[in-house]
């Protein structure tokens, strides 16, 4: 069993605050012309997907021109695409409806992951043809520092780019995979979608998932990295800092501990990795951050009723007393914060 990192999530906390409250942050930061940012959802995730939104623009200068384009379905209603443009008034959004007859294969084996997940397969195909790279971003993230930042790493020739995954070693081991490759996260990527037009590679997802369906456990993600083995540019891990690092864990991750230091005292996006959610209705989540999700789903028309917030501030008090997990995780990093 892995321990959690020796570095406290306050420190993380403590970095997002002087960010959001110092208005200079980001005026350093190089412009360019648009960033384009991917997300997949339906009319169940909508809420999440503006709360990540909201804390991306949060973390921008405006001067930079944000893109999105939402990978969406029949689900999602007309009166929740007109609340989004009307509270994204400052960017480009764009909905791409998909056929979800054309998924009728994918495996659906996580009770917290759809069918939108398998959206960014096709993605090559429905955007514009004029773009040629994108940022896709999950919906159970929030970002905690610009995003100019990491639309501006130079990828080379790659077609994609992502963060080594908390349980990299142990999927590629359960795959297959050779030890050169280092096992990514499929929740924040960048695609060069002007070299995967090229290559046509991800039209063979299909074939690809018939051919391994019994090794595909963790759906898109084992796809992406089968499809991409070798060939995939490793981010920077502050660009998608999982729960593993701050819990207890049995899996092998792909990065080390040096990685998750430097992720930690500079952190890019949190990604809620973990089934349980921060929305979770029974407020069994205990990622130290869940707090920055209700930070920023609460500046949405999404945002909690006060009853509703004071229920779920009632349940949270409860679990950090009663919860075996959270009692271990706050010894543990009371003795981190002692030395």
């Amino acid at each position: 069993m892995l321990p959690p990192l020796d570095i406290s999530p306050r420190v993380v906390l403590e970095t997002v605050n002087q960010r959001q409250v110092n208005n200079n942050y980001h005026l350093d930061v190089t412009l360019t012309p648009s960033i384009n940012v991917v997300l997949a959802t339906d009319g169940n995730y909508i809420a999440h997907a503006a709360t990540t939104m909201l804390s991306m623009l949060d973390m921008i200068n405006r001067a930079a021109t944000i893109r999105f384009f939402l990978l969406t379905n029949q689900t999602l209603s007309e009166q929740d695409r007109t609340t989004l443009s009307a509270i994204f008034t400052d960017c480009d959004i764009h909905f791409i409806d998909i056929d979800t007859n054309a998924f009728a294969w994918a495996p659906l084996n996580r009770s917290h992951v759809s069918v939108a997940a398998y959206y960014r397969l096709n993605m090559h195909k429905l955007l514009p043809p004029d773009i040629e790279r994108v940022i896709y971003i999950d919906s159970d993230t929030i970002v905690v520092d610009s995003v100019v930042k990491l639309w501006n790493i130079d990828i080379g020739s790659k077609p994609i780019a992502g963060c080594a995954d908390g349980g990299g070693v142990t999927q590629s081991n359960r795959m297959s995979l050779p030890s050169s490759h280092r096992y990514f996260n499929s929740g924040v990527l960048i695609f060069n979608l002007a070299e995967l037009r090229k290559s046509n590679v991800l039209d063979g997802a299909l074939d690809l998932y018939h051919a391994r369906r019994k090794d595909i456990l963790f759906q898109d993600q084992d796809i992406l990295n089968i499809m991409f083995c070798d060939r995939t540019y490793i981010l920077p891990l502050k660009w998608n800092i999982n729960n593993y690092i701050f819990s207890y864990s049995s899996i092998l991750p792909s990065y080390n501990v040096e990685d998750a230091r430097e992720a930690a005292v500079d952190p890019g996006i949190i990604h809620f990795t973990e089934p349980i959610k921060p929305w979770d209705a029974r407020s069994r989540c205990v990622n130290p951050f869940a707090p920055l999700y209700w930070h920023y789903r609460n500046m949405t028309p999404w945002k909690e009723s006060p009853a509703q917030q004071i229920a779920r501030n009632i349940r949270e008090r409860v679990r950090a007393r009663f919860s075996p997990t959270q009692r271990r995780l706050n010894k543990w990093y009371r003795q981190v914060d002692a030395g």
